[in-house]
């Protein structure tokens, strides 16, 4: 079997949507069936192995599944309530932390434990903690901290549907609540000295120099652009983007990782710096980007994705992209299987699968060199063709313009994360080495905002879609894989016509 990846990794995730939507299963039954399945795996050849793999899969996604929902962490947050007098204290680690104004920080956290005196449970839960310190008493806590809360609200429940365009934005980030707190609530357990630390304060101060640099609102559309926070925007700017279908652009993806890796290879091979030398430089600086951004889904598909790249070089193993794309989803939906339900993932993995799949048969397909931008225009295609049914499920809109708007802007994102990058690095030298590159940056983003409002008046530009079942979306992307099955054979028929055409030239020009 060349790609066992392709039967294995959707077994699995048949399995954990399946325990999702049926009873639970006691998990000693769960155990026999697992066992049986490994024997009967040991005795199995052929074919039928393939067919065992995926049930062992598919056993496996729905039995943790079923493992991860034993207890609802979120249920256990809605009843504190009812709960007042009896002791109750959550322990968290701070991911990220945002000041949105001058009396209110939001840090977004995993839950590590709830403890509810007698009963206690350990998780991972993502969650967005809003505290209110008008007195400044709080002591601000950096990534990586551990954090102790014992007195919140909770605000927002993000598994019902939002309305609020900031609450649709968290929610697709996998996080499953906002809790509201004082800065008594919170208490700081220790600040460790580490890296992701280290990559906060990096990011303070590029905010700062960002800020220092560029007028308004040009700073804060670089910064949402470079950092993937749609926190730095303002309701309108936020839904001038989403309206253009142009809202990926302004929060980190794999695109952005892309281009900085790229540009990072690419300025470390002119120094004259050595290939394996040059890719693990390239992977510290990706982790590090991902931990300034907060590791959201998306960066942490990419950064996965370019470690396993580089780490091919010194191996001497052949590189399987798409391979490697299925196994890496199967590894984040097994240490969180309600990632499955994100939009953040689902449009990551979308987006990177259809990029693998389809864009290199439509670029055998149509081959025209002489038209400029031609590439670029099928791999905008090819994302909007994975990506638009995700879209219009979770969020009810189309943007009809999405196609041109990101064709003018997809360029001008590939100059301007460098430049951000020798701005930023220049400005800690000194503010007047950056000031050459932020003059180029701030005319670019100042071009991004142009062509977002211009393609924004359009009449029309987004409309809203009827409610789609998960039956239509099965449907679509069946019809999407078998275009590419049938893309796929007819791009092998045209391989072989060329080569039995340089075949027969060949024999023309050397009759022997």
């Amino acid at each position: 079997m060349k790609r066992p990846a392709s039967f294995v990794v959707p077994a699995f995730i048949g399995g954990l949507w399946l325990a999702d939507v049926t009873p639970t299963i006691s998990p000693l039954l769960m155990a026999v069936l697992l066992v049986i399945t490994c024997i009967v795996l040991m005795l199995a050849e052929g074919r039928r192995l393939v067919v065992y793999f995926m049930i062992l899969a598919a056993m496996l996604g729905f039995f943790r599944m079923q493992q991860h929902q034993n207890v609802s962490p979120l249920e256990m947050l809605s009843a504190k309530a009812q709960l007042d007098s009896q002791p109750f204290q959550l322990e968290a680690v701070v991911m990220d932390h945002r000041r949105v104004s001058g009396y209110t920080s939001r840090y977004q956290v995993e839950i590590r434990r709830i403890d509810m005196g007698e009963q206690a449970l350990k998780t991972r839960l993502p969650v967005i903690l809003q505290v209110r310190d008008y007195e400044g008493i709080l002591r601000q806590a950096a990534p990586g901290t551990t954090i102790n809360i014992d007195s919140f609200t909770l605000s927002h429940d993000l598994r019902r549907q939002q309305d609020e365009l900031y609450l649709k934005n968290w929610k697709s980030q996998g996080y499953q609540a906002v809790l509201e707190l004082p800065p008594s609530g919170m208490k700081v357990t220790g600040t460790p000295v580490n890296w992701r630390s280290a990559a906060y304060r990096v990011r303070d101060r590029s905010e700062k120099m960002i800020d220092s640099l560029l007028p308004e609102p040009e700073n804060r559309v670089l910064k949402s652009l470079f950092f993937g926070n749609q926190g730095y925007l303002d309701a309108s700017m936020r839904a001038l983007f989403t309206r253009t279908g142009t809202a990926h652009l302004i929060a980190v993806s794999g695109l952005h990782v892309g281009i900085l890796a790229l540009f990072c290879q690419v300025t470390l091979g002119k120094l004259g710096v050595g290939k394996r030398i040059t890719r693990m430089i390239t992977v510290l600086f990706v982790w590090f980007y991902a931990a300034m951004a907060g590791f959201p889904i998306s960066i942490l598909r990419a950064g996965t994705m370019y470690t396993l790249y580089a780490a091919a070089l010194p191996l001497e193993r052949r590189f399987d992209a798409k391979s490697m794309l299925l196994w890496s989803g199967m590894l984040f939906l097994w240490l969180n299987p309600l990632s499955l339900y994100t939009v953040s993932f689902q449009l990551s993995f979308a987006a990177a699968a259809i990029l693998l799949w389809l864009y290199p048969r439509l670029k055998k397909q149509v081959s025209i060199p002489s038209v400029p931008g031609i590439n670029l225009f099928l791999i905008t295609l090819a994302a909007q063709l994975g990506t638009w049914p995700i879209i219009a499920w979770h969020f009810g809109t189309l943007s009809m313009v999405s196609l041109p708007a990101n064709l003018l802007i997809i360029p001008m994102i590939g100059i301007l994360m460098p430049l951000a990058l020798i701005m930023t690095t220049t400005g800690f030298i000194s503010p007047i080495l950056a000031a050459g590159p932020a003059f180029l940056v701030e005319g670019g983003t100042r071009y991004l905002i142009t062509v977002a409002e211009w393609f924004h008046r359009i009449p029309y530009a987004e409309v809203t879609v009827p409610p789609l079942s998960p039956g239509w979306l099965i449907i679509y992307y069946l019809l999407l894989s078998i275009i590419c099955w049938r893309l796929k054979q007819r791009g092998a028929e045209i391989d072989g016509e060329e080569w039995k055409m340089d075949g027969e030239w060949a024999k023309s020009v050397d009759p022997r």
